[in-house]
């Protein structure tokens, strides 16, 4: 074996395996243990070409990751008839994803909620970004809808915040987009 193979194997492999499972490498049937065993797959250049602004400009990859990250990916992996949620489907998406991920006591952040959202969103073919979910949160609570969520703290200058969400808006929600498609 040639010197730094064994770097190689023990240290490239499990930071690359990753990409394999969410389909962004490919991996060579037939490559001796000694050889590269990934290989670039169409989604690979989809994502070099997306993701290239945050490449080159690393201060916006915050930014990025809360306005583009879910839409990019869907390019990405080819999924071109995904549309993007509503506000009203963001806060079907938000109350559902706490139903999943809130904390029994207490607040839970709004940012593991709004992920959670996007996640569940993505699961039943629709786009939606942390920002659309933290935009449709906030109007929410400034509407009839306010009772509904709970909040602890906030910063308006990153818009974080913690969260409650009652579990009653959900029927709520369903039955005002049920409407609103009529």
């Amino acid at each position: 074996m040639r010197p730094g193979m064994k770097i190689h194997r023990h240290h490239v492999r499990p930071r690359l395996e990753h990409y394999v499972d969410v389909g962004l490498l490919g991996r060579r049937d037939l490559a001796h243990s000694a050889d590269t065993v990934y290989l670039p797959l169409a989604e690979t250049h989809r994502a070099v070409e997306a993701w290239k602004a945050i490449v080159s400009d690393p201060k916006t990859i915050r930014r990025f990751l809360d306005s583009q990250f879910f839409v990019s990916t869907a390019s990405i992996l080819g999924l071109t008839n995904a549309q993007v949620c509503n506000d009203l489907e963001c806060l079907i998406y938000f109350a559902k994803a706490f139903e999943l991920v809130g904390r029994a006591i207490g607040f839970t952040p709004g940012r593991t909620v709004a992920f959670a959202g996007c996640l569940l969103a993505r699961e039943s073919g629709r786009i939606a970004e942390i920002d659309s979910r933290f935009d449709a949160v906030y109007a929410a609570a400034k509407t009839d809808l306010v009772e509904y969520f709970i909040f602890s703290g906030g910063n308006r200058f990153n818009r974080e915040f913690l969260v409650r969400v009652r579990p009653e808006i959900v029927p709520i929600l369903q039955e005002r987009a049920v409407r609103s498609e009529q």
